[in-house]
């Protein structure tokens, strides 16, 4: 349920009347519905691939749930003194060896963007107060222009960001 000023508004409208809160800071990048459906899209499964399995098998999750069992335990136990033993050159190239390379999926999966609320906002949708209007008896007072300078003299004033130490305090 949106509680509006009686005004259909689109999040696009929402982030232009707050905008100025942001200072100096450069506007937040756009996405357009391409790219949206391309990040949307089930990354593709991978080929199999038996060095992939081993580096899998060898990693530190599958390991310490191995090393439940007493005997597994006794056999990581077992192959970590064994690779100590031939020296840290080794230790070391093993290590790299089992370290995980990057991949186009998972760098996919680092960009932090939530698709379904981003498709959300970039639909064309205004949001409008009938249903607050009809189910709760809402009446709007004020425009939606006038509620949002309200707001943004309020923010202002609270962050201090109308007295003399505007520019410090603007900076955090």
């Amino acid at each position: 349920m949106f509680v509006t000023d009686d005004e259909p508004l689109t999040w696009a409208d929402v982030i232009a009347e707050l905008r100025p809160l942001t200072g100096e800071r450069p506007p937040a990048p756009g996405i357009g519905k391409a790219d949206l459906l391309r990040l949307a899209a089930p990354p593709p499964k991978p080929r199999i691939s038996l060095a992939r399995s081993v580096l899998h098998l060898a990693s530190s999750d599958v390991r310490e749930a191995m090393r439940k069992d007493p005997l597994w335990e006794k056999v990581d136990s077992a192959l970590r003194n064994a690779v100590r033993v031939l020296g840290s050159t080794v230790e070391d190239h093993v290590r790299l060896m089992m370290t995980e390379t990057p991949n186009a999926s998972r760098d996919r999966d680092a960009i932090r963007i939530n698709v379904r609320l981003t498709a959300q906002q970039l639909r064309d949708v205004r949001h409008r107060c009938d249903r607050a209007k009809q189910l709760l008896g809402y009446r709007p007072l004020y425009t939606s222009r006038s509620s949002f300078a309200a707001f943004r003299r309020s923010f202002i004033g609270l962050r201090g960001w109308d007295t003399p130490a505007a520019p410090l305090l603007r900076q955090h």
